[in-house]
């Protein structure tokens, strides 16, 4: 190998219909955001005056909170909601004097996040931004110079290795995925059909081309050893022929499945109020019982009705007497517009794959749409009737700037449980239209 060859530049792909320019509304640096801080940036913070243009305050000995237990990042300290840099023009102090190399990756690359895949780099955006969430802005296709100057700045990235799993049992190659993700995104795009209906179209058509590879192939009983045995060309060929009629038919079957009425409420509010407990109470290294135990309870709890909702980050509870979810807070037009544009995007970015199997992730996407009809509801019994922040709120604490999804996906008590619950026939009408 010549190593003195340079190597070739990386491939970026943009998203389509999504747009971004800064808004300089300060947003992204305050309203319950924790804004990490990677080790070197920190030296960098701390070598510079950085109390001249801190709102902390000239005796202030340290510009972050006390970092966590084994953790990878220390977080910048706020001084009310806003982070302690952030002036009253809305504007970085530290930015301004020391320049922009000397805040945090974090903060120089927002929103923009690179995921490294077979085929080259792809440049997903931020919904808890305010430009890309109410669409403002320049096209993002439009910025290939600037996102490879951001991608530029870290040495390391996500990353997505193939074969992927379409579940357990089943290794698909990185073409096929990409099959899987332009039907998937062609269900999606129906605007002749709601929104809701579309989502659960998706997780139908995903459940038949399972049912359809295990047919086809027995042995993918033995889980764990059809995966290693990696990508097999026969369920190839199923899944390329299940593709292609289906799109030519315009996915008719699972849509009129999809359009059945198999909701049911009661078991929507159980898992996503334990979904919220475990979210706002989970403790690491717990013991699995102690886990299982207060799962239980929370399930019990959210039956009836008993207590009230913690929406983190928001500082009121919501009581469950005036609590009464429905999916018709997601009806508007302007809403479904708005949900159909990040879950497009959400699949563009990879995260299906980001963090678990091909399925699951699906229907996690499930789990998303009930968590932002519950925060829109939320929002509304506290006096904020706007839906969009309630899809801020759950891009922030539940997808794209946390770890959740994956502890949760992969937590040793709730595993079992709630993929339990992905399995069932109902589970995707249950939390969409439930």
């Amino acid at each position: 190998m010549d190593w003195t060859k340079p190597s070739s530049p990386p491939v970026f792909h943009l998203p389509e219909g999504i747009r971004y320019t800064c808004q300089m509304d300060g947003a992204c640096c305050r309203d319950w955001w924790e804004i990490r801080v990677e080790a070197m940036a920190a030296e960098r913070i701390l070598e510079v005056d950085w109390r001249s243009c801190s709102s902390l305050g000239g005796k202030a000995k340290s510009p972050f909170l006390r970092a966590r237990p084994n953790a990878r990042f220390l977080f910048l300290r706020c001084l009310g909601d806003a982070c302690c840099f952030l002036g009253e023009d809305n504007r970085c102090r530290l930015h301004a004097r020391f320049g922009p190399e000397t805040k945090p990756h974090g903060c120089r690359r927002f929103p923009f996040h690179f995921i490294q895949a077979p085929d080259g780099i792809y440049v997903g955006l931020s919904f808890a931004c305010t430009s890309v969430l109410h669409d403002v802005g320049l096209p993002a296709v439009e910025m290939r110079e600037e996102a490879g100057r951001l991608y530029g700045l870290e040495p390391e990235h996500a990353r997505i290795e193939a074969p992927i799993r379409l579940d357990a049992s089943t290794a698909i190659t990185w073409e096929e995925y990409l099959q899987v993700e332009k039907a998937l995104d062609a269900i999606l795009a129906r605007e002749d059909q709601p929104f809701s209906t579309c989502l659960v179209a998706g997780h139908v058509w995903l459940g038949i081309l399972r049912q359809m590879l295990k047919a086809g192939a027995p042995e993918l009983r033995d889980k764990e050893a059809a995966f290693l045995r990696g990508p097999n060309p026969a369920l190839g060929q199923i899944l390329d022929f299940y593709v292609r009629q289906t799109s030519s038919e315009n996915f008719k079957r699972a849509f009129a499945i999809a359009s059945r009425s198999a909701a049911h409420p009661t078991l929507k509010r159980m898992v996503l109020g334990t979904l919220l407990s475990f979210r706002n109470s989970g403790r690491p290294n717990q013991w699995r019982i102690t886990a299982v135990m207060r799962v239980i309870v929370e399930h019990l709890r959210h039956w009836m009705r008993v207590g009230s909702l913690r929406l983190e980050p928001l500082d009121k509870r919501v009581p469950y007497r005036i609590f009464q979810p429905s999916p018709a807070y997601l009806d508007p037009p302007k809403v479904q517009a708005l949900l159909r544009r990040y879950y497009r995007h959400a699949l563009f970015r990879k995260d299906l794959v980001a963090n678990t199997d091909l399925f699951w992730g699906y229907c996690y996407f499930l789990l998303i749409h009930g968590l932002v009809e519950y925060y829109a509801v939320g929002l509304a019994a506290l006096g904020e009737p706007d839906p969009a922040l309630a899809l801020c709120l759950v891009e922030k604490y539940f997808v794209h700037h946390s770890n959740f999804g994956r502890t949760f996906l992969y937590h040793p008590a709730l595993a079992d449980i709630f993929q339990y619950l992905f399995k069932r026939p109902n589970f995707a009408h249950t939390m969409v239209m439930g």
